[in-house]
């Protein structure tokens, strides 16, 4: 009887034993979101070389678990509605605290299986990661990625994103000046709105937020964000910068009753050391402007201009003046032959904070 019982026992330790050594490459899923993750984005290499001597876009996913991860079959895309553009071959294993890089480019994919069919736009988008049951692990937007710079995870796995300097298969090193402080995040999007609304503006726990109404840069001594911003329809303050007939070429009038106005926003985040983040600027339309010139026309701060047949008789919102005409000026819709004596852009500039 004892002699039977050891035999169980040793028995039992040794299918164990296959179990835990199985168990460390049983396929991961989405439940375990938090262990696979977009650790590095770079969506514009040319210093990072592939096998076959190319420099490719590039993603690295980062295994946060304690145990390693199979991740075959599990889908990598740049479009919601096809996530599994690329899927990840067979035996596609992720060590605990590992990295797995991914080169991205459609007609690198052409030759070679473990390249994803797809680059990564140079101005940014959005990637789906999905597993084999078709659950979403992750989704990532990022926006213009500087070349050899990457949209990254500081520290690794800790889900805080910035701009860094490129580690391919290494620790993410620290994020340093501007990008070391995340921008501010606006409660609303650019656009046209039927009737005003608070506008809430957030940063990290520790840092101030100044902003501005006239379109210059938020600096020290910009107003401090203490509290929701009202957005309302601008339409009836009075013309300034569309009344100035100095800047309209071959001595255009200026509009005889008042031109629509759009609310422009720029924000800044600033920390205990008075590193300051990028700029953010936001262009909101209320009631009225929403009318059937700006039918489907996405308002951005830098607002490409449409020529047609009706284009004296035009009005288009000025989100692209700088501060350097007049940093008193609100932001209005111009007709056309005004705008076009504007060649001047926003831009997100940013630098040191000093007070």
């Amino acid at each position: 009887m004892e002699k039977i019982l050891k035999k169980r026992s040793v028995a039992g330790l040794v299918c164990l034993g296959i179990l835990l050594q199985n168990a460390a490459y049983l396929p991961a899923n989405a439940d375990s979101a938090s262990q696979i993750s977009f650790n590095e984005i770079c969506s514009k290499n040319t210093a990072y070389k592939a096998a076959d001597g190319s420099c490719y876009d590039w993603v690295e996913l980062y295994n946060n678990g304690k145990t390693d991860a199979d991740i075959s079959g599990w889908g990598l895309s740049d479009k919601e509605t096809e996530p599994y553009k690329y899927v990840f071959p067979d035996g596609t294993n992720i060590p605990a605290n590992g990295r797995l890089m991914v080169f991205c480019d459609s007609d690198g994919a052409k030759n070679n299986a473990k390249i994803a069919p797809f680059g990564l736009s140079s101005s940014g988008e959005t990637l789906t990661l999905t597993d084999t049951k078709g659950n979403i692990a992750q989704t990532i937007t990022f926006d213009a990625i500087p070349a050899d710079s990457s949209y990254g995870q500081y520290p690794d796995g800790s889900g805080q994103y910035y701009m860094l300097s490129c580690t391919p298969e290494k620790a993410n090193t620290a994020p340093e000046g501007s990008a070391a402080v995340h921008k501010p995040a606006f409660s609303h999007d650019s656009g046209f709105y039927d009737s005003s609304f608070s506008l809430t503006l957030t940063a990290d726990e520790g840092c101030d937020i100044y902003y501005t109404t006239d379109g210059s840069d938020p600096v020290w001594g910009s107003k401090k964000y203490t509290e929701p911003l009202t957005i309302k329809d601008m339409t009836d303050t009075e013309n300034r910068l569309s009344a100035r007939t100095d800047i309209v070429p071959d001595g255009g009038e200026a509009p005889r009753g008042n031109v629509d106005k759009a609310v422009v926003i720029r924000a800044v985040a600033v920390d205990s050391e008075n590193h300051a983040s990028e700029y953010v600027t936001k262009t909101y339309l209320i009631g009225k402007t929403n009318s059937g010139y700006y039918k489907n026309m996405k308002v951005s701060k830098n607002t490409t201009v449409s020529f047609s047949a009706t284009a004296e008789t035009t009005i288009l919102p000025l989100s692209s003046v700088t501060a350097s005409i007049s940093p008193s000026l609100p932001t209005e819709a111009l007709p056309i032959r005004q705008l076009l004596s504007v060649s001047s852009c926003l831009t997100a500039n940013s630098g040191a904070f000093t007070r």
